[in-house]
């Protein structure tokens, strides 16, 4: 089905840019009470250490999640009217506008007149997301999740599971953003922004070693990874492996210098 070939790519390959917790930096992770929309310094004062990609994804329905997510949102067999289906367009084109209020509205139409609607959901629960309210986005996202069970074969379950993942990450509810990311890592191991964004939710609640188990695999899908390779070299230093850190600048400077030469700094300098 395309929309399964095209949704794995997505996760696996997509442009990585500056998510929702634009964070510019990374805390300890033996921090006391990381707030996630900031750069956050440990209790011991340890300078900030900027990083990168803080959640893996953009936007929490980007333009090409639009487009494979419209190929296969036929909604459930029977009980979509056309007046649901007219309302739920008009919400993808006030989406694509950048309208957010307008579509969040709109896609908070469409599931009221038909609730059972999987993909009606999901995108009321991106676009609440995408909008700022992160808390309202939950519900229908894991209605999402439960009308598209993990034994169906449309990969919608996964995005929905990550999306949630994201939103409890935003909302600095690490513990159950890592039970978000595992739903969707249950389905399909192979997807290396699932692995490093699951990562970052550990570092957060200061499981180092999970996280550094998580980040290792998103390099070893993607080794290209390079926000996955810094923020790997990191969680080395804090569980002093300097060497393995060192490994990891190595293989940053051909990749992305900028990232090479601030982990190289943290190296070098003993910050940790």
């Amino acid at each position: 089905m395309l929309f399964n070939r095209i949704s794995r790519a997505w996760l696996a390959t997509s442009v990585i840019v500056l998510a929702l917790v634009a964070s510019q930096g990374l805390a300890r992770a033996q921090s006391a009470s990381p707030t996630p929309n900031a750069g956050n310094s440990s209790s011991s004062g340890t300078a900030k250490r900027p990083k990168r990609d803080s959640q893996g994804i953009g936007r929490y329905v980007n333009v090409a999640t639009n487009r494979l997510v419209f190929a296969g949102a036929s909604g459930p067999r029977g009980k979509v009217s056309k007046e649901a289906q007219a309302v739920f367009d008009r919400a993808k084109d006030e989406y694509e506008a950048g309208k957010l209020a307008e579509a969040v509205e709109s896609f908070r139409q469409a599931t009221r007149m038909s609730p059972d609607w999987a993909e009606a959901q999901y995108w009321l629960g991106g676009a609440l997301a995408e909008n700022g309210s992160l808390k309202d986005s939950l519900k229908p996202l894991k209605l999402a999740m439960q009308l598209k069970p993990a034994t169906d074969e449309n990969d919608l379950y996964i995005l929905a599971a990550y999306s949630l993942g994201n939103s409890y990450f935003g909302l600095g509810r690490y513990k159950e953003a890592v039970k978000a990311y595992e739903k969707a890592k249950a389905r399909d191991a192979g997807l290396p922004k699932v692995r490093y964004n699951l990562g970052l939710a550990f570092v957060q609640m200061g499981k180092l070693s999970e996280a550094v188990r998580e980040f290792k695999e998103a390099v070893r899908l993607k080794p290209e990874y390079a926000e996955a390779r810094y923020n790997l070299g990191l969680a080395y230093l804090d569980l002093k492996e300097k060497e393995l850190a060192l490994e990891q600048q190595r293989e940053l400077k051909s990749l992305d210098a900028g990232l090479a030469e601030l982990l190289g700094g943290f190296i070098e300098g003993g910050t940790k």
